[in-house]
C-alpha cells in the first residue's frame, strides 16, 4: 500500500516536472523579447 503510494507520488512529480519545463520553455519564448529586457535593469539596481 505505502509502496504504491510512493510510486504514484513519483509519477505525479515526474509529470509535474515535465509540465513545468514545457511551461518554462513556452513562457521563455514569449517573454524573451520584451520582459527580459525590461526586467534586467530593475534587477541590477536591486542587486547592486
Amino acid at each position: 500500500m505505502r509502496e504504491n503510494h510512493c510510486l504514484n507520488l513519483k509519477k505525479r512529480h515526474h509529470l509535474h516536472e515535465s509540465k513545468r519545463q514545457q511551461l518554462e520553455v513556452l513562457y521563455g519564448l514569449q517573454n524573451h523579447k520584451d520582459s527580459s529586457l525590461e526586467r534586467w535593469p530593475r534587477w541590477s539596481k536591486v542587486t547592486l
